[in-house]
């Protein structure tokens, strides 16, 4: 999920990262993901890396983006794709992409983000006849003293209908827990985070209607600061 895009990241501390997720339980809709932030003053890095699909067909991603912040109450990103599509006796398929986002802080308690995947609407191939997905994500959130995040998100994909998002995450000591609903096409997805010392360990998992569930699990290692 798009979401903040790449000016999010100036909201993290340094971070590694690994996510495992299943689409549907089915065994050949596997996603890996690798990733790592790391900041300076101002300024913050991202790179990732995410495999989808098994040895017969799949997508391989490569993402680097940065991001500016502006003070404490905004930050902009700009983020790079590259895409490799593969699948048996088919030739290779590569695609480059990029995100532009911004983030506002208004006020202590609210926030405003706005991200733009593939505003140039480039192409699948770079060359080809299809273009790759243009998608617009604006995201609301707000917090309730020390432990409640509430957020609401509008995404867009051009050809595709309005999707809209609510959610809440409650932290208690070392567990936050997130649910998050989406309409029109029903979703649904809960999380259950648990930090130790610098790491961050979760579980989640997604119900789409009618498509299945999809289970999720991550580990994050944020270094120079604890895991919340």
């Amino acid at each position: 999920m798009l979401e903040n895009g790449a000016a999010g990241v100036f909201l993290t501390s340094h971070q590694l990262h690994v996510s495992f997720e299943n689409r549907f339980c089915i065994k050949s809709l596997m996603l890996e993901e690798v990733g790592a932030v790391f900041r300076y003053r101002q300024n913050a890095f991202a790179a990732e890396a995410s495999h989808f699909g098994d040895h017969r067909y799949g997508k391989v991603s490569v993402a680097f983006g940065y991001a500016r912040g502006f003070g404490k109450h905004l930050s902009v990103g700009l983020k790079f794709y590259y895409y490799l599509e593969h699948a048996q006796e088919m030739p290779a398929l590569h695609s480059i992409s990029f995100d532009l986002s911004l983030y506002a802080a208004l006020g202590k308690n609210m926030g405003l983000g706005f991200a733009v995947l593939n505003p140039a609407g480039l192409r699948y191939g770079i060359v080809g006849k299809q273009k790759l997905p243009v998608r617009f994500n604006l995201l609301w959130d707000y917090r309730i003293g020390k432990n409640i995040l509430l957020t609401a998100q509008l995404e867009k994909e051009l050809q595709s209908r309005l999707m809209i998002f609510v959610g809440a995450k409650y932290r208690i000591r070392c567990l936050c827990l997130s649910l998050k609903i989406g309409c029109p096409t029903p979703r649904m997805s809960v999380s259950i985070m648990l930090a130790y010392r610098q790491f961050l360990l979760g579980v989640s998992g997604e119900y789409h209607l009618p498509l299945g569930f999809v289970p999720k699990a991550q580990i994050f290692w944020r270094f120079g600061s604890s895991a919340f």
